[in-house]
């Protein structure tokens, strides 16, 4: 008996298998016409299956393209201030596939287009070059990786979208023996996509090499119309480099300079190129580079930090006041004995200075009167308290962030001095031996009311954290208003000639725990060392600065 089997895919049930007949015969063609009627049926049933599959599968992409993700239909301008936000604090971008905002452009091709259009993402650069490698070395390595296409492939052509054959396609050394070419590509890439918004530049160069790569000069002088920030540590031989670039650079608001020691019997050459820089604020010069060899005509300038010792003459320090009449932040190391000019009197036609910081060698305090100081940072020696005294009442400033550095000053007399400024907020102290008198007198908040953040260094000899603890403890006290509660704690401990091990003075048992309820507390409060720091509470994130 014969039997038929049924299709598991379309369901129709196959004709029982049979002998077939003779090819030619009647039975063949009545065979044949039967198996071409069950095919054509089946045909049939299957186009029908496929129509509603089809019209099952429109109706389920109907229902999709209902469905928006809310990353994708977050407005534009509101993911474009995200990205913003994903940036360094301080401003300073280095290239990371991993960080923003690189790692921004990766994503999708929505968030590429946005990061792409946004030039301030692309407005700052801050690249560290090490010794090079003649093989190319780990810098260009990254650097290939980083920038993943240069000026020819930032089109966005469609299908372009494999970063990978990108970065192998385009950012290729042209030269072995030139493992920085990469960031030269990058350098053109990133400052093409800031669309001649002003860019932040920031170079080093480690004390292993003698030169910056001799292309990074050329690649970033095409922009000079872009620099907004410039800040650079240079080797001696590329200060003639630097000064070779013509101006003007009528975008430039900050520039620094770090210069490594010259090589014995040169002389640092003058710095000229920047005479035609009309928005110049911010004038900053490290080692080896004196502010009489840099020529700068910028009467706008507001903030100058001159931190290397130079000797100058009184004339000479009437003479930076008399140039810069807009100057507002002066740090200086400047040294000038003002006790043993002839001509003591004190100087007229200051700037209204802001913040003043100054060293041992340079203390001004006597011939100053500065009203709108509300930062100072000097040196205050048992022999200078009457003289830091006469400065505050002659000026009548409101100085809300004090930094002294204090030798063989008494705590009662320096109690004296922490009473005519009742309105600091910050105040940090550097002294070499510890009194409990002070501690004492801060746990009042009728001595500094405003206070909020205290940093102390002190030696660390058989140290005593009991009157600290307790002044701490007092500080965070709810106080009625005005009083201000303690917000941060810095204890640096001077252990260089005490302790042969940093670690031996760290905070442990009850001292540790006490730091921890501080901390719960929502006091950011550490313990440090030059070389080891401990407990640290709250948010301890640091951006550093240049350089």
């Amino acid at each position: 008996m014969s039997t038929t089997t049924t299709c598991a895919n379309c369901g129709f049930n196959d004709p029982p298998p049979a002998t077939h007949p003779p090819h030619g015969s009647l039975k063949w063609r009545d065979f044949t016409r039967a198996r071409l009627a069950s095919t054509r049926q089946q045909i049939s049933a299957l186009q029908a299956r496929l129509e509603i599959l089809d019209e099952e599968r429109q109706e389920l992409e109907r229902k999709l393209e209902t469905f928006t993700y809310p990353v994708s239909s977050t407005p534009v301008e509101l993911v474009t201030e995200i990205f913003l936000a994903c940036l360094p604090a301080n401003g300073r971008v280095q290239p990371s596939s991993r960080a923003a905002p690189l790692s921004l452009a990766q994503i999708c091709r929505h968030w590429r287009e946005i990061a792409l259009s946004t030039p301030r993402l692309w407005s700052s650069v801050d690249l560290t070059f090490q010794r090079g490698i003649s093989t190319g070395g780990w810098f260009n390595r990254r650097i290939r990786t980083i920038a993943y296409y240069s000026d020819e492939g930032d089109s966005d052509e469609e299908g372009s979208d494999d970063m990978g054959s990108r970065t192998q396609r385009n950012i290729q050394p042209s030269d072995p023996d030139s493992p920085y070419d990469g960031a030269c590509a990058l350098l053109r890439t990133w400052f093409h996509r800031a669309k001649g918004c002003p860019v932040s530049i920031t170079l080093r160069c480690s004390s292993d090499r003698r030169a910056m790569p001799p292309k990074i000069f050329p690649a970033i002088a095409e922009f000079r119309g872009q620099w907004g920030r410039l800040e650079l540590v240079l080797p001696f031989d590329d200060l003639q480099a630097l000064d070779s670039i013509n101006g003007p650079f009528p975008a430039l608001q900050t520039l620094s300079i770090d210069l490594a020691p010259p090589r014995r019997g040169f002389h640092t050459p003058k710095l000229t190129t920047f005479q035609a820089a009309p928005q110049l604020r911010t004038l900053r010069l490290f080692r080896n580079l004196s502010f009489k060899d840099v020529r700068l005509a910028a009467p706008q300038l507001t903030a100058l930090h001159l931190p290397d010792r130079v000797h100058f003459s009184k004339e000479e320090w009437i003479g930076i006041f008399t140039r810069f009449p807009a100057l507002r932040h002066f740090t200086a190391s400047l040294s000038f004995d003002f006790e043993d000019e002839d001509d003591p009197s004190p100087f007229t036609n200051v700037p209204p200075l802001e913040s003043l910081i100054v060293d041992p060698s340079a203390d001004p305090l006597g011939v100053l009167t500065l009203p709108y100081l509300r930062h100072l940072q000097c040196y205050l020696a048992f022999n200078r308290v009457a003289v830091f005294m006469a400065f505050l009442s002659r000026s009548a400033c409101i100085l809300t962030h004090l930094s002294i550095r204090t030798y063989e000053v008494r705590d009662d007399t320096l109690i004296q001095c922490l009473r005519a400024v009742p309105h600091l907020i910050t105040f940090e102290l550097k002294r070499h031996a510890s009194n409990d008198g002070l501690y004492e007198e801060l746990r009042s908040p009728g001595l500094l009311p405003h206070l909020q953040h205290l940093s102390i260094e002190e030696n660390g000899e058989e140290y005593n954290y009991e009157p600290v603890f307790t002044m701490l403890r007092m500080r965070r006290a709810p106080y009625p208003e005005p009083a201000a509660r303690l917000r941060t704690f810095d204890l640096q401990l001077d252990v260089s000639e005490v302790l042969s091990d940093d670690e031996s003075a760290a905070p442990v048992g009850p001292i540790a725990v006490q730091l921890q309820r501080f901390a719960a507390d929502g006091l950011r409060a550490r313990v440090r060392t030059d070389s080891h720091k401990w407990t640290v509470s709250g948010d301890d994130d640091e951006e550093k600065d240049f350089p």
